[in-house]
Order: C-alpha cells, then sequence, then structure tokens
C-alpha cells in the first residue's frame, strides 16, 4: 500500500476514506472509545465535512504536483509550462478566403458589416475583412474570413448565401477554396511541439533538423504543410542498412503538393 504523500517516487494523496479512518482513530483514542461515529450520527456528520474538506486539499496538491510534469500537465497548467521554455500555445485561428460579391453602383460596406454563409450550413458564416465598394458597381472581390474560428470549411463556388441582406448587394461566391482556420492547439499537440521546438536548441542533431523541417517548412514559406518528417543518419564508417553512405544524412518529408520550389527550399535548409 502506498503511503500518502511526497516520496522519492513521487506525490501520492490521501483518499477520503483514508482521512476519515485517521480521524476516526483519534478520536476514539483521545476522545472516548464509546464515541457514536455512525455516518447519521452527530460526530459523523461533522467528520465526514471535514474529512471532505481535507480529501479536495490533498487533490489540489497532488494536481500542483503533476502540473509541473509536462506530461501530465493539461490546460493552463500545460500553457504555463511551456512558455517557461518558449513555447506559446497556439491560438485559434478562422477560415481565410477571397470572396467576390456583385453589387450596384456606389455601394459601400466597411469591413465586418457583410455577412454570407455557405450553402446548407448556415453555421458556417464569413464576414468581410475590409471595405467592399464600387464606384460603378459590379464585381468586387475581397478578403473575408469565418465570423467563428476553428476549421470551419469553404469549398469553392459554396459561399453564395447571403445571410444579412444589404441594399445594392446582389449575389456572392468564392472562386476558390478557403485556407481552413484551427481550433486552439490542443494539449497533446502542445507537448508536441514543446518538445520539437526544445529539439531544436541544437543546430546539427538529427532532433534539430527534424525540429526544424517540420517548423519550417510550412506556408508562406511553401506552398503546403509538411506534415511529416523522418532523419537518416549513418556516423558510422561503412554504409549502412538504409543505403546511406558513411556519415551522412538522409531528410524524408512529407509535403503534399510540393513544388520544386519547395524541393529548393527544403535542401537549402537542410544544408544551412
Amino acid at each position: 500500500m502506498e503511503v500518502a504523500g511526497l516520496s522519492a517516487t513521487g506525490f501520492t494523496p490521501k483518499l477520503l476514506a483514508e482521512i476519515l479512518a485517521d480521524m476516526e482513530t483519534v478520536e476514539l483514542a483521545e476522545i472516548s472509545a464509546s464515541l457514536d461515529l455512525q455516518p447519521t450520527a452527530l460526530m459523523g456528520v461533522l467528520n465526514g465535512i471535514v474529512a471532505q474538506q481535507l480529501a479536495d486539499l490533498w487533490l489540489l496538491a497532488a494536481a500542483l504536483y503533476n502540473g509541473m510534469d509536462p506530461d501530465q500537465a493539461t490546460g493552463d497548467q500545460l500553457a504555463s509550462l511551456a512558455l517557461l521554455t518558449g513555447t506559446p500555445r497556439e491560438a485559434a485561428t478562422k477560415t481565410q478566403v477571397d470572396v467576390t460579391a456583385n453589387v450596384d453602383a456606389g455601394f459601400s460596406a466597411v469591413a465586418g458589416t457583410m455577412f454570407a454563409s455557405v450553402v446548407g450550413n448556415t453555421v458556417a458564416q464569413f464576414t468581410n475583412k475590409e471595405t467592399v465598394a464600387s464606384g460603378g458597381g459590379g464585381n468586387v472581390t475581397t478578403a473575408w474570413e469565418a465570423v467563428n474560428a476553428g476549421a470551419v470549411q469553404c469549398l469553392a463556388a459554396t459561399l453564395t448565401v447571403i445571410a444579412v441582406p444589404l441594399a445594392g448587394w446582389n449575389t456572392v461566391t468564392n472562386a476558390a477554396d478557403g485556407v481552413i482556420g484551427a481550433p486552439i492547439e490542443t494539449d497533446s499537440s502542445l507537448r508536441t511541439r514543446r518538445v520539437q521546438e526544445l529539439q531544436g536548441a541544437g543546430s546539427t542533431t538529427a532532433a534539430a533538423i527534424y525540429s526544424d523541417v517540420l517548423l519550417l517548412m510550412q506556408p508562406p514559406t511553401t506552398t503546403s504543410a509538411t506534415v511529416g518528417v523522418t532523419v537518416l543518419y549513418n556516423d558510422s564508417d561503412v554504409t549502412d542498412s538504409n543505403g546511406l553512405p558513411p556519415h551522412s544524412i538522409e531528410v524524408i518529408a512529407d509535403q503534399p503538393g510540393a513544388t520544386a520550389d519547395d524541393d529548393t527550399a527544403l535542401c537549402e535548409l537542410i544544408l544551412d
């Protein structure tokens, strides 16, 4: 049986039943062996109230202790730990999309006053990020963003519903897919990224190269996001089982839709 408290192996909180048993043992020994400590008796009720409060304090102490470990910390505790080593939690982002609005001559609407939604999905609502204006009327293309942060999908030619009609605004659409936003970074992702950035403190280790490629080979530097990296290295004097010659390194990056310019950027990054 584990002993409650701080030890060389960690922290073990005392359970409610243990606290209650300890209190009753002391009371029977120090006050009277004939005390009525049943849960419905006055002393029993008081013991239950006090024991619960003490158990809550033990659980709080356990949470504070575990909060010092990035593998166990969650929420705000994890975010604070990650900040100590320079890794802030990534905030939620909004889907971005270029929108074409057909308007009458003289129409003008400042940013945040036009609202359109994806056909068949009234929750997926977008608003203009800049003023939409046309002296002579016609199609005006400007930058829009989702009203709500997160992964709000907006495929090409689906943002076609005028959610809040405005005089002089006739139609709306989007020629291309929107760049999907993201919810606030999860605890799991923050833990992983924190480790990657700490590994990146070195410059030429395999772990540092892995971290740099995964962190830096991302838009707008590249045309698409790098989603996976494998770093192979051979520090021996003979060709290894992967076919790498002596004292060489190979970086395999999974970047869907990579262009020739992306390939060049990766080569330059590895060389640096």
